[in-house]
């Protein structure tokens, strides 16, 4: 009897530790989050995100720029996405060339003194009569020849104004980036001149009609307006008179002469 209630009590603890077993087997683990290690006992256990297929989106946290709900960041390339760019990191606008001729590239357009004045007008009638000292030797036309003569007249007659104001005013004349590109322009119509050919004459009236409107914007902008002086004001108002006239005339014969064939 002893024996038997041995028996039946090895069967039913040895039933009680088979359904145990069977309970743990069966127990769903708790899910772990992506990329975070769980410990059950002595074992761990680190999940993986799966891999996203072709034609999937990539979960939220890969999104370039954000970071998981872990703080770990999941743009590790450092890629930006073109919102995150600031803006004006293109050149600024207006940021153009200088067109050729004009005195406006070295120039920055402050106020004049009366010495820089007398020595820009200065500067440009030695640049007309010496080209027109050219133009009397190689112009055809008669017209084109008539012209050079009343640039040598009128040119020279306003340096002789100029030079007298000089000395009854004590205005001293004084170089300047003005005067330095208005050189700069004679001479490269110097050199056009030697090397025109049968065009002299289509040349030399094309560069007396580019310089005189030159010099006429620089009298209306720039000379007359910054003038302190009485006597150097009302000299500047008779050779604006001047070259407005001589600009004139350029164009006139400009619209008649005929390119060499």
């Amino acid at each position: 009897m002893a024996r038997e209630k041995i028996r039946i009590a090895l069967i039913t603890l040895a039933f009680t530790g088979a359904t145990a077993c069977a309970g743990e087997q069966t127990t769903t683990p708790p899910q772990t989050p992506a990329g975070q290690t769980m410990t059950t006992g002595a074992a761990t256990t680190t999940q993986t995100p799966p891999s996203p297929t072709a034609g999937e989106a990539p979960p939220a946290s890969a999104v370039p720029g954000e970071t998981s709900n872990l703080g770990a960041n999941s743009n590790p390339t450092g890629l930006r996405s073109p919102l995150d760019v600031t803006a004006g990191t293109s050149p600024a606008a207006g940021a153009s060339a200088t067109g050729a001729g004009g005195p406006t590239t070295s120039d920055d357009g402050s106020a004049l003194s009366d010495g820089e004045i007398v020595a820009i007008v200065q500067t440009a009638d030695l640049g007309e009569i010496a080209q027109a000292r050219v133009a009397l030797q190689q112009a055809k036309s008669a017209r084109v020849k008539q012209f050079a003569e009343h640039m040598m007249t009128d040119h020279s007659a306003a340096e002789a104004t100029l030079t007298h104001l000089d000395s009854t005013t004590g205005i001293a004349p004084e170089e300047n980036a003005v005067t330095a590109q208005l050189k700069a322009g004679s001479e490269g119509i110097m050199g056009e001149l030697k090397t025109s050919g049968a065009e002299f004459d289509r040349t030399y009236i094309d560069a007396q009609v580019r310089e005189h409107a030159q010099v006429l914007g620089l009298l209306d902008d720039r000379l007359i307006p910054h003038a302190q002086n009485a006597d150097l004001t009302k000299t500047l108002r008779a050779v604006r008179s001047k070259v407005a006239g001589h600009l004139k005339m350029a164009k006139d014969i400009q619209s008649t002469l005929v390119r060499a064939r």
